[in-house]
């Protein structure tokens, strides 16, 4: 790929791989071979041979630390994206409200964010006290010899899965903003993406539901720039002020 650290170090299509690492390339399943060098190998340099019309070159090739999880773009009319954890999924939609690859660039450090603040397993130890605690009633109304179908069990779990749930989406909003001002984007101006999907879904101006309201996040937002843009004039890391 272009910019790649193989492009870097000179490794252009078309080249042969001959051997890494001074052990030679197989015949078959090449590819799985070769990922499992380059991960055994880490941050190291990794020393190639390739050959491009019968001449032989040594080139050594010196990893970067990256993002391992994939940015996926779905065909949807829905305005929204969301992680798993292992993916960061972003509807088309968003590309008709955003202006800009900055406004972009908050989406997806959004969801990043939500991955490397651990939301998702908070969420499930959230849902998983709340169902216990449910449990528990349910077992008093089992011995009175009611049968609840483990409803408040059910209906503890849910609770707790939305537990600090607004809390998150602000943590995510925050910390989202200076992944995406450290990968270059500039966020300055570009909290109006909130004001985008509110005109889309105006119930969001005034219902928070799981998350903050539109105004808020856009508040936020202005807030966060407005302190990256401080910091980045006194020449200060671009680090979130995480209580």
């Amino acid at each position: 790929m272009d910019g790649s650290p193989a492009a870097k170090a000179g490794v252009f299509r078309g080249d042969a791989l001959i051997a890494v690492n001074n052990e030679p390339v197989p015949s078959t399943k090449v590819a799985e071979w070769l990922n499992e060098r380059i991960k055994r190998n880490g941050v190291q340099p990794l020393n190639v041979m390739t050959a491009r019309a019968g001449q032989t070159r040594s080139i050594t090739i010196v990893p970067e630390v990256v993002c391992s999880i994939p940015v996926i773009l779905a065909t949807s009319d829905k305005i929204n994206a969301f992680t798993d954890g292992q993916k960061i999924v972003v509807y088309s939609r968003i590309l008709e409200i955003a202006r800009s690859d900055d406004e972009l660039g908050l989406v997806v450090g959004h969801e990043l964010a939500h991955v490397n603040m651990k939301h998702i397993e908070k969420h499930a130890q959230n849902q998983v006290a709340g169902a216990l605690g449910g449990a528990i009633l349910d077992v008093v109304f089992a011995l009175n010899r009611v049968n609840t179908s483990a409803a408040f069990s059910k209906a503890g779990g849910n609770i707790g899965m939305k537990a600090y749930s607004m809390d998150f989406e602000k943590e995510a909003d925050y910390v989202g903003a200076y992944y995406a001002a450290r990968a270059g984007y500039n966020v300055v101006g570009a909290e109006p993406l909130w004001r985008a999907f509110a005109q889309e879904n105006p119930k969001e101006m005034v219902y928070a539901g799981l998350h903050p309201t539109s105004p808020e996040r856009f508040v936020q937002m202005q807030k966060t720039g407005e302190e990256i843009s401080r910091k980045r004039q006194l020449n200060q890391p671009l680090t979130p002020e995480m209580m």
